[in-house]
Order: structure tokens, then sequence, then C-alpha cells
């Protein structure tokens, strides 16, 4: 069919699962019912191909639970009326039936004069309504109807082999079996469907332990400027949420939770013998921060999202899957079997929960800071203050100033500059410890004059960086970033905070 079909789409699959549930349950038998309700529609009232909605009502009342919310999604344009073609097709090509048994239903539906041959006029309906209907199923934008009827004519030349002028049925099954880009055209709607209800699970999921952190019973404290909750807290929040969980794996995410913490605090208390000996014990039970608490139960929900026979294993399939869940696009085949053969250290072909919530949390043996995958989850779950999956130009400004002021920290750190100068709002007439004797010798002042003033630098880098992926990631003009948009921009969000790194590095801290 031409790469315009198979090519891909930014915009958000918006329908709700329900409504394609009916279709994909649907039966021959429930398809046959419909047709036949159709077909006495024509016989009583004339050659119509398009239908009300109390109409609609009469032909699909079977496979539709709710024909008034199915009738809104194809009267996209709000009409009052919609293409009746588009809606069989949509439901031939999801229902309960193989691929092989559907094609005739389709090459029937629009062979028109039942001639068992179709013209060239007839494929080109076949092709622009099929084709309507599944992008308004999955809430996909539709190719443009010139492009499809030329695809729909070099196609009619390509199956039409004895050059007759029509399309037999054993042409048409031919080439919809063979040719690459049908197949392709066809598995790109089932995969947008597949990991848009992997997300709303996901994404589901996360609210729920989200919710389940905050109203835990015991005191809510507050620990480095974060939310947080105590390890028994946090297994009552999981087993919540994951009531039918393995014990042994709820134990794991605790544990990971805890050593990710120790990690986090070790930093932080090192530097001089009275600090040392408020460093973390590497058995002491550690409060777990909101932070932290949803980037390790983000890897889980995802792993379980995915993990789709619910063997607690995921296989290349499920992986797939999984990557395409965690980063926001559809990964090539190669990278998923990299991930498999680097992440699965015993080689039994599948990862675990545990394999798998290892990477997604690992520690950067070089820097001692978390994966870049993880301070994505902990940026925007940092950001997001109000728990609403979306954040605004601040949100996103706050988000990215941990990444972007540490090597700034470190380096006031290093000089003894005091650490907790505002560099939300570097001022020096504000600081706080301008009247200090230390802070008042002319080398410290030097010193911190200078870390002001790259503060100030980092902080007009940070607020145009901010607006400009604002700009990149907001497709639907809200002023705010959507979960799904900040998903599907990863790969794009690290190499642009890589590349401020960098020139902050070079440029700013010299």
């Amino acid at each position: 069919m031409g790469n315009v079909l198979t090519q891909g789409s930014d915009r958000l699959v918006v329908v709700e699962q329900s409504l394609l549930k009916d279709y994909k349950n649907a039966s021959v038998d429930d398809y046959a019912v419909a047709k036949s309700n159709f077909d006495a529609m024509q016989e009583a009232m004339g050659d119509k191909m398009t239908v009300t909605d109390e109409e609609f009502d009469e032909i699909f009342s079977l496979i539709c639970q709710d024909p008034s919310e199915h009738f809104k999604l194809f009267d996209c344009w709000e009409l009052g009326k919609v293409d009746v073609m588009e809606v069989f097709a949509v439901v031939i090509v999801y229902c309960k039936a193989p691929i092989e048994a559907k094609i005739p239903l389709l090459f029937d539906l629009f062979d028109f004069d039942q001639s068992r041959e179709i013209s060239q006029n007839e494929l080109v309906l076949l092709m622009l309504c099929t084709t309507r209907g599944l992008c308004k199923a999955v809430g996909l934008e539709r190719p443009d109807t010139m492009q499809l009827e030329e695809l729909s004519q070099h196609a009619f030349l390509s199956i039409d082999r004895d050059h007759n002028g029509q399309i037999s049925l054993d042409e048409f099954k031919a080439w919809a079996l063979q040719e690459p880009s049908v197949i392709q055209y066809l598995r790109r709607f089932a995969s947008t469907r597949l990991i848009y209800d992997s997300q709303l699970r996901y994404d589901a999921f996360m609210k729920q332990l989200c919710d389940s952190f905050v109203q835990a019973g015991d005191e809510l404290r507050v620990s480095h400027r974060q939310l947080a909750r105590t390890p028994a807290a946090c297994r009552a929040a999981l087993a919540r949420v994951f009531p039918t969980a393995p014990a042994a794996e709820l134990e794991f995410l605790l544990s990971t939770m805890q050593a990710t913490m120790r990690r986090m605090l070790l930093p932080l208390v090192s530097g001089s013998p009275a600090s040392a000996k408020a460093a973390p014990s590497q058995s002491a039970p550690t409060d777990v921060t909101m932070d932290v608490f949803c980037m390790v139960v983000s890897a889980y929900a995802a792993f379980l999202v995915a993990d789709e026979d619910g063997q607690h294993v995921v296989d290349m399939r499920e992986l797939h899957v999984l990557l395409w869940l965690i980063r926001g696009s559809e990964p090539p085949s190669h990278i998923v079997t990299s991930f498999m053969r680097s992440l699965d250290l015993d080689q039994n072909g599948v990862l675990s929960v545990f394999e798998w919530v290892s990477f997604a949390v690992e520690n950067d043996a070089r820097t001692g800071a978390f994966s870049f995958t993880a301070q994505l989850h902990l940026l925007f779950t940092s950001a997001d203050r109000n728990g609403d999956a979306v954040l605004s130009i601040q949100e996103l400004i706050n988000g990215l100033k941990p990444l972007l002021l540490e090597s700034l920290l470190k380096l006031m750190e290093r000089d003894g500059t005091d650490c907790s100068l505002d560099l939300q709002q570097p001022n020096a007439e504000n600081d706080s410890m301008a009247n200090d004797a230390v802070a008042n010798d002319p080398v410290v002042q030097k010193v911190r004059r200078r870390r002001i003033s790259q503060a100030e630098t980092v902080n007009r880098l940070i607020t145009g960086l901010a607006n400009e992926l604002m700009q990149v990631m907001d497709k639907n003009q809200s002023h705010r970033i959507e979960w799904f948009e900040f998903r599907q921009h990863v790969d794009y969000l690290q190499q642009r905070i890589e590349e401020t790194k960098r020139y902050i590095r070079e440029h700013v801290l010299v």
C-alpha cells in the first residue's frame, strides 16, 4: 500500500479501551447479523451508505455495547451520520477470525454488484473506507484522500495480474497475504492499539500507586525536601495495588528502594567523622521518598503490563511492548534483541522481574548517579507536584534544575561555598550567609560571586531549555506537557539535556 500508510503518527490514541474491545470480541457470525440488518434496511429504504445514530443502533446493537458512543467515534465531524462501510471494515479487521477468513469478507463488502470481482473504483473505496475507519478507531490521523486514491490505483495495477480490468478474490487474497506493505499497514493499527491499551493500564497502576503512597496509614514525613514513608508503609502501599504479587517480588522492590535511598544519602553525609557517623547503615531501615518509590514501582508496573501471560517473565515479544511503553516509541527489532542479550543474566531467553527492575534503577558505576532513564522518571515524577500527570512550564523548569545544577553544586562543595545558597533565585544581596565572618573574606566573597553568576547563567539556560522542550513536546498546544507527550520524546529530551550539561561544563563552569 505504500509508505504513506505505514508511517507513524505523533497523535495520541484517545479511543476508550472498551470501544475497540467490542469489535475485537465480535465473531464472524456477529458481523453477518449486522450486515444482514444493513441489507434489510437498504431493501426498505433504498441504496444508502451513511446512517444516522438510530440506524446505527439498529445495525450494530449486537456488536456495540453502547452504540451511541461508537457512533460518536465515527462521526468525528459531528455531521449526524457515519459511513457504514468504515464501520463494517473495522469490524472485519478486528473480529475474532484468522486473516484468511477476513479477506473474503472485506472483498465481498465492496463487491457491490456481487460479480465476484471488484473494479478499480471498488478497490479505491475499499482502501479509503478501511483506512479511514481504522484511523478513527485507533485515533490516528488518516492519510490525504488524494494520496490514498493514487496508492489504490498503483495497487490495482499490481493486483490485476491478467490485466482484464477486474480483480478476482484469488488475486486480492494473494496480494493481501504476500504484499509486505499490507502486513505492515495492518500491523500498524494492531500495534497502536496494543501500546495504547498498555499505556492505559500502566498509567492506572501509577495513579493507584501514588495515591496509595500518599494515603498510607503512618505519618507522612519529609526527607530531603521530598515526601517520605517508612518501609512498612511502602510495603502496605504495594500490597494494596498488587495484592497477588509474590512476596519475593515485593521484598525485592522494597530492598531496591532502600538501596537507592542509601546511595542518595551517602554523598550528603560524607566528608567528616561526625557526618560519617550519620551515614545510613547498610541494614538499618531508611525512609523512602516519593520520587524513589515511584521510580522503582514504575519499572515494576511497566513489567506487569507487558507480561501478557502473567508468568512474571517477559519474552522477546513482551519485551518489545515493555521497551515501547518505557521509551514512548516503538523499538526496532535489533534494539529489542540487544536488550534481551544484555539483560538476560541467566541466559534463559526471558527476563525476570529482578533483571528488569535492577536495570531500570541501576546505578552508574562511574559517577554514582542514577542512569539517565531513571533520572527522567525522577524528573517527571518530582516536577509534577500536583500529581495530574501534566507539567506546566514552571514544573518543567523545576524538574530540570536537579539535573543541570548538579555540576555547579559539586563545584560549590569542592571550594567550600555554602551549598544552601538559593540557586532557584541566586542573588548576592539576598545571600543569608553574607554577614558570616568566613564568608566576608575577600577571596571567599569572590568565589561566591562567581558561583552566584554561574547559577544565574545556568538558570537562564534551564528556562530557555524548558521553553524549547515545551514547544517541541506540546503537540496539542495546551501549554502543558502531558505524560504521553513527555514519553514520546525521551530520546530528544536526553539529547538536549546532555548537550546543555556539556555546554555548562565547557562554557559556564570555567
